[in-house]
């Protein structure tokens, strides 16, 4: 059985090859991301980690237009009511997690 820091998978020949985790996630090292916050401090990322900041701007506005009612929807139930968007530079480190420390880019919704 694989360890939790790898995962499992058939290569192009059916063998099982074991990709560790740091590898697997490693495109979203350096990497910066767009995370929304509700009121009681819930975070949730949207969309993949992108390039550069410009790229995120970009999609905040992608994003904005998509949800007007700054709401996210899953199978048809409310899963956030958005107060802010923030965009985060992630480690480049595994797990690549965000820098809260600093927002290289943010907007408050408009209830």
């Amino acid at each position: 059985m694989a360890e939790e820091s790898e995962e499992s998978k058939e290569d192009n020949t059916g063998e099982n090859v074991v990709i560790p985790r740091d590898e697997k996630y490693r495109l979203f090292a350096n990497k910066y991301q767009i995370v929304l916050e509700d009121d009681e401090g819930r975070k949730l990322t949207m969309q993949h980690p992108f390039a550069t900041v410009q790229e995120c701007e970009e999609e905040a506005g992608k994003i904005n237009t998509r949800h007007p009612f700054h709401e996210v929807m899953w199978d048809g139930q409310l899963k956030m009511k958005w107060r802010t968007l923030n965009v985060y530079k992630r480690s480049n480190v595994y797990p690549y997690t965000c820098d809260w420390s600093k927002s290289y880019y943010s907007e408050e919704a408009t209830h």
